[in-house]
């Protein structure tokens, strides 16, 4: 079991590093962020049938494809949900949409769970930084994936929001420039 952590936060520095290394390069492929969405659903769906959750995908109608790497941005949203899920309610929904609105794609990664004090918010997405460090270790993680996150949507000009609270839960969410210059 450690043998098994160790090599995922090896695995997440390695990555976290690459990306950091190529931060300041606007990627120039077009990516279809619902697609990337539609395949991390299906790749999560076991995972939360396992703890007893489900998972919604809500999406406008023809959302526009933005500048990315399909890769890093399936990795931001996968770490998102992969969250929301550990981090969520048993018997609850982990819910993610995909909005386009004055010309930003924004994706909303929304679960209940015990809330994020606000004093916490803004560490999130420092490298190892943990909110309750004993329950975080038994859920497992690296302590890396929001700062893997936050680069990533850094690199594609994006914004990153976090809010929490016990009557709406926790929402990540993160939005693209539609046409970067």
């Amino acid at each position: 079991q450690e043998t098994g952590r160790m090599h995922g936060i090896v695995n997440d520095l390695l990555s976290l590093s690459a990306t950091e290394a190529v931060e300041h390069i606007l990627p120039h492929e077009k990516v279809s962020l619902s697609s990337v969405l539609t395949d991390i659903v299906k790749v999560m769906s076991p995972k939360v049938r396992g703890k007893k959750m489900s998972i919604r995908l809500e999406m406008d109608d023809e959302l526009p494809e933005i500048r990315g790497e399909y890769d890093e941005l399936y990795q931001a949203i996968y770490n998102l949900v992969d969250n929301a899920i550990k981090y969520g309610r048993t018997d609850s929904a982990v819910t993610v949409r995909a909005e386009c609105r004055n010309d930003r794609l924004r994706v909303m990664v929304h679960n209940m769970g015990t809330p994020i004090a606000a004093k916490h918010i803004p560490r999130l997405t420092e490298r190892f930084y943990r909110v309750d460090k004993s329950r975080s270790r038994d859920m497992g993680g690296t302590g890396l994936g929001l700062a893997i996150v936050k680069h990533i949507v850094n690199r594609h000009l994006g914004e990153l929001h976090i809010e929490s609270s016990a009557k709406v839960g926790t929402i990540f969410s993160v939005s693209f420039p539609v046409n970067p210059a």
